[in-house]
């Protein structure tokens, strides 16, 4: 908008050499005064007065030329002056969006397709600031989702979700949130949280999914350090003061697991093996694999795995009826151990580089049959595939996943977001460990938690993105979602759902669910 002393402020247009007045809407000195000037559908889209009274501050569009500028809106003549603002930030295929405050309602979101007809109120889920709820740490439970929301008034706490808008309700006023970088477990019909309260630190929660149901089992500040393991109803923590912890989702049944003939400190890597939990520890300088069934008789060393507690710690698994983990020697250095439970069952597997340099290990996960490492030789590095024999153990791609990554299984390959920003898929082989790309043949960028649901993978990527595969190249490419809607974070399943949180220009940050299938 410009004023040339003559029209006042008005619609201009320039192209350099050549600027022209494009319609004097308001006649006279005083002038029309058009605002947020936003492109949509091919033509110029503003807010303006014409100086009517019985029009005042309307919606506005125009193709460059006088006659092409017209009118858009009829908003009741009560309507204050300078009622639209903050028009057209994005364009979706129902309309524009503004936010717009008549009498009646207030301040609302709106939308237009650029006619009078198509220019209506949206409703607002956060009717109080159209903010959303922002609903973040999700998990998937009996079926149903857990998650912590604020619905912007006074309900803001835990919340469950079964998919719908009536099943989506407020459980309990948790001062705090789900902390720690997402600890939470099922066991016995109840799900174990770690929730972080302000000012107090991380406790031990427990919540069957109702506000009676929901109670603190530990004092404040004094909660998980790591994630939680279940075993059978009871589940297992660690704590960076006083060690290995359990709890039967009573606080009577919360208390510190102890051993009857022996010392252990820092304790971790906690994995459910046989009906029992096994962990290693540190008992007089060296690491040690316990194995415990919660009572202090029953905690017991099964045998030392690295004298001098030096190897890396990436975490057991259970593969094939054994446990996996990287254990260390002075001979083999650091390499892939496993254990049936038994003192006697437990040593090295192996041995992926000969004599005492060892292998770097940096994840390890079991998939499809096989074990997959990702880790380094003095040779190679990036990932590796194993049979579980030293035979059928060998590097089969550059690029790993990484100790924070989450790999999905799906059509018997091991998808992965790689730690080069781009997405994996690998059948085991070298030849079969390639970069997935989409239907445009652009591999696929920096892809967060593939999920599988019936006969897909899904997946968001950081700009927000929402994915779909179907494992073929031309199956591959961003699920037609709403194109202002915006997922933020990781997809979490429940059930024969994914959930994330999403905003869109008409809701905020709110809950979505992707599914049934």
């Amino acid at each position: 908008m410009a004023d040339d002393g003559v029209h006042g402020w008005e619609l201009w247009r320039s192209k350099g050499a050549s600027t022209v007045l494009v319609k004097d809407i308001f006649t006279g000195s005083i002038g029309s005064n058009p605002r947020l000037l936003t492109s949509f559908k091919d033509a110029l889209f503003f807010q303006g007065n014409d100086g009517i009274q019985a029009h005042g501050v309307e919606f506005w569009k125009s193709d460059g030329t006088a006659a092409g500028t017209v009118r858009v809106t009829s908003f009741p003549p009560s309507t204050p002056p300078n009622g639209i603002d903050h028009f057209g930030e994005s364009a979706v295929p129902a309309g524009a969006l503004f936010s717009f405050a008549d009498p009646v309602t207030g301040k609302e979101l709106w939308r237009t397709d650029g006619t009078a007809a198509g220019t209506e109120r949206v409703r607002d889920i956060n009717d109080a600031n159209g903010a959303g709820s922002f609903p973040y740490d999700l998990f998937a439970f009996g079926g149903k989702l857990v998650f912590y929301a604020d619905d912007g008034l006074d309900l803001r706490g835990l919340w469950t979700s079964d998919g719908t808008a009536e099943g989506t309700v407020f459980v309990s006023h948790v001062n705090g949130a789900i902390g720690g970088g997402g600890k939470a477990q099922e066991a016995g019909g109840l799900l174990f949280l770690s929730l972080a309260e302000p000012s107090a630190g991380d406790a031990l929660w427990r919540t069957d999914g109702t506000a009676a149901g929901t109670i603190r089992l530990t004092p404040p500040g004094f909660g998980p350090s790591s994630t939680l393991q279940a075993v059978g109803s009871t589940v297992y923590f660690d704590t960076n003061v006083t060690g290995l912890w359990k709890s039967d989702g009573t606080p009577a049944g919360t208390m510190r697991v102890q051993s009857a003939t022996a010392s252990f400190t820092f304790p971790g890597e906690l994995v459910s093996f046989h009906g029992r939990l096994f962990f290693t520890a540190q008992g007089e300088g060296s690491r040690l694999l316990w194995s415990s069934d919660g009572t202090p008789s029953g905690t017991v060393p099964v045998r030392e795995i690295d004298p001098a507690d030096s190897g890396a710690r990436v975490g057991m698994i259970e593969h094939a009826g054994r446990l996996w983990f990287f254990g260390r020697d002075p001979e083999h250095g650091t390499e892939l151990w496993s254990s049936d439970g038994t003192a006697a069952g437990t040593g090295l597997a192996v041995e992926i580089v000969p004599g005492p340099d060892g292998f770097s290990p940096r994840a390890l996960f079991a998939a499809a049959g096989r074990l997959f490492l990702d880790g380094t030789t003095a040779d190679q590095t990036g990932l590796w595939a194993s049979d579980d024999t030293p035979a059928g153990t060998r590097w089969i791609g550059p690029v790993g996943f990484g100790p924070e990554t989450r790999p999905a299984v799906f059509h018997d390959e091991l998808y992965y977001p790689g730690w080069d920003d781009t997405l994996w898929r690998s059948d085991g082989t070298e030849a079969g460990t390639r970069q997935v790309h989409d239907r445009d043949g652009q591999p696929v960028q920096r892809a967060v938690a593939p999920q599988v649901l019936g006969d897909r993978l899904y997946w968001t990527d950081p700009t927000g993105r929402l994915w779909e595969s179907d494992g073929t190249e031309a199956g591959t490419a961003p699920v037609q979602d709403p194109p202002d809607l915006r997922a933020e974070g990781a997809l979490a399943r429940a059930g024969q759902r994914l959930f994330f949180a999403g905003r869109d220009l008409a809701t905020g940050t709110e809950l979505w669910a992707l599914g049934p299938p």
